[in-house]
């Protein structure tokens, strides 16, 4: 397995965009035996996360997926950040894509022995990327203006404006700073159930679920205090006005691989390094 960077988060180096290097060993399962296809490198994660009741999730999935919980809650969750870099697996930059940012909806699913996201929804700041996951991934994808602010005592700033028609555009806005120190979670507490997932499914034209599989090192995550407006995904076709979160987590950066999405199985041949 990749060990090639020291445990030891006091004294290891900071993760670059070079996927050979990464660690495999605190997967779940093994990454896919085929090569990824894209790597992206992530700034200033706001993980914004709803505990709710379970009632109100199980209808947005598909037959085949189950809902995950934690200790009898069901979680609805929206990450807002700035991609900064986009590499697809033979080039070492996408042509053209500068960074944007990115506002996604999710919740917790299993197929199999399988934990994953289920993506509820999501915004992209970028025309092209929009219009490439909507066909990629079956999902509704808006194209929304999203603005990244830095305030100087600390807080990270996101305020977005979504198109609706035939309503008027939707705006929203996310606040957030970090109030903690970095910690990697662990197995049986909350961040390790809403932070240690490795795969995404979402919906498919013929009724069942895509599976993406994606990596990244262990999340070291910081607690956040954060200021919400206007949160409100749809869920099973319905709008879900969402209050102030339960949990906001801050993440500074981090850099994944993702393969391409397939429809849902759980039989992928394993691999115990990424290629």
């Amino acid at each position: 397995m990749n060990r090639l960077l020291n445990e030891s988060p006091s004294i290891r180096k900071p993760t670059t965009l070079q996927p050979k290097t990464w660690r495999t060993d605190h997967r779940p399962w093994p990454p896919p035996a085929q090569p990824w296809a894209v790597a992206l490198s992530l700034s200033d994660l706001v993980f914004l996360h709803w505990a709710v009741e379970p009632d109100l999730l199980r209808p947005a999935l598909p037959e085949g997926l189950a809902l995950d919980t934690f200790e009898g809650s069901a979680w609805l969750s929206a990450i807002v950040f700035q991609v900064t870099r986009v590499r697809t697996r033979l080039t070492r930059a996408t042509f053209g894509v500068k960074s944007f940012s990115q506002l996604i909806f999710r919740t917790y699913a299993t197929a199999g022995d399988r934990p994953g996201t289920y993506s509820l929804g999501m915004d992209v700041d970028y025309p092209m990327i929009a219009r490439a996951a909507q066909a990629a991934m079956g999902l509704e994808i808006s194209h929304a203006s999203i603005r990244l602010q830095h305030d100087n005592d600390g807080w990270v700033r996101y305020h977005g404006t979504r198109p609706e028609p035939p309503a008027p555009p939707a705006q929203y806005s996310v606040a957030s700073r970090p109030v903690g120190e970095a910690a990697r979670s662990r197995p049986g507490e909350v961040d390790h159930f809403l932070h240690e997932r490795y795969c995404d499914y979402s919906p498919s034209p013929s009724g069942e679920p895509r599976h993406q599989d994606f990596h990244h090192e262990p999340c070291r995550v910081q607690p956040a205090e954060s200021v919400t407006t206007g949160m409100c995904p749809r869920v099973a076709g319905a709008p879900v006005e969402l209050g102030q979160p339960t949990l906001t987590r801050f993440v500074p950066n981090m850099h994944l691989v993702a393969w391409l999405p397939s429809t849902a199985r759980l039989d992928i041949a394993p691999s115990l390094a990424i290629r």
